[in-house]
């Protein structure tokens, strides 16, 4: 509230300054200056801001003097970069770790879906649940399905949306046997990267008439990991295959994100 009120003053101070200077310096008296008020308190001008903006959604600040409207305003769509980072754990094959993620972001934060595409890292566990470091990247629409706020501001925010990438992977330390009969070997995938997929869901908290958004997302997805084994007798080979195992990544994390965005005013 006393972030609105500062603008709120900024807006009226540099709105009664212009009409000063545009009725010749002439100062006009405190009896005179009716009302300050956000613009979602004054609803007759709503259309004209909205207008404005192209019809882009906006937050506004208006000072209204001898019945004459100032106002400045932001939009609240537009282009971001978000800096995430928080703490995951790698779950299958019955092992499972707790490490840090991070990640960087850039999309377009729109009314009802956003549009993101991230890159970052993680920490995973091989066969022995040992954790190591894995570098991942994932395209992240997300659907604003809630919206609510003071004034009808949409300052808070609920989300749910899908995420589409690649998850780097290693599984399976190498194993080797071999006597006069038997000749076993097991290679693990070193290094490599994988499809992934999976939901996120989370809130955001956005500022009036600011850039700035500090948010909280819980994110879940699926990989897969490459093993091969090969098994031979008497120099004849009764088994070489190689195969997938499947396993989960679930991770919290809290975020700043900056929206760049198109201002206007008209004073």
């Amino acid at each position: 509230m006393n972030t609105i009120k500062f603008f709120a003053v900024i807006g009226f101070v540099f709105a009664t300054s212009m009409v000063a200077s545009a009725q010749n310096n002439d100062t006009i008296p405190g009896a005179e200056v009716r009302k300050m008020a956000m613009a979602s308190d004054v609803q007759d001008y709503k259309r004209d801001f909205q207008e404005a903006f192209n019809g882009v959604a906006n937050d506004e600040v208006v000072a209204v003097v001898n019945d004459r409207v100032f106002w400045r305003g932001r939009s609240i769509h537009g282009w971001h970069g978000t800096i995430r980072g928080g703490y995951g754990a790698d779950m299958g094959s019955g092992l499972t770790v707790f490490q840090p993620q991070a990640s960087l972001v850039l999309g377009y934060a729109g009314g009802m879906v956003d549009w993101d595409v991230s890159g970052g890292f993680n920490y995973l566990s091989d066969q022995e649940g040992k954790a190591y470091f894995a570098f991942n990247a994932f395209v992240e629409p997300k659907w604003n399905f809630a919206h609510w706020g003071k004034n009808n501001l949409k300052t808070n925010k609920l989300f749910v949306g899908v995420k589409v990438g690649l998850q780097e992977s290693r599984d399976w330390n190498n194993t080797f046997y071999e006597d006069e009969n038997i000749v076993l070997t097991g290679n693990g995938n070193d290094r490599s990267m994988g499809l992934a997929y999976g939901l996120t869901f989370g809130y955001e908290r956005r500022f009036f008439m600011s850039p700035n958004r500090l948010g909280i997302v819980l994110d879940v997805h699926t990989y897969d990991t490459q093993k091969s084994f090969k098994f031979s007798m008497n120099g004849e080979t009764l088994k070489d295959e190689t195969s997938k195992t499947q396993r989960l990544y679930v991770g919290v994390s809290v975020y700043y994100k900056f929206v760049l965005q198109k201002k206007a005013q008209n004073f």
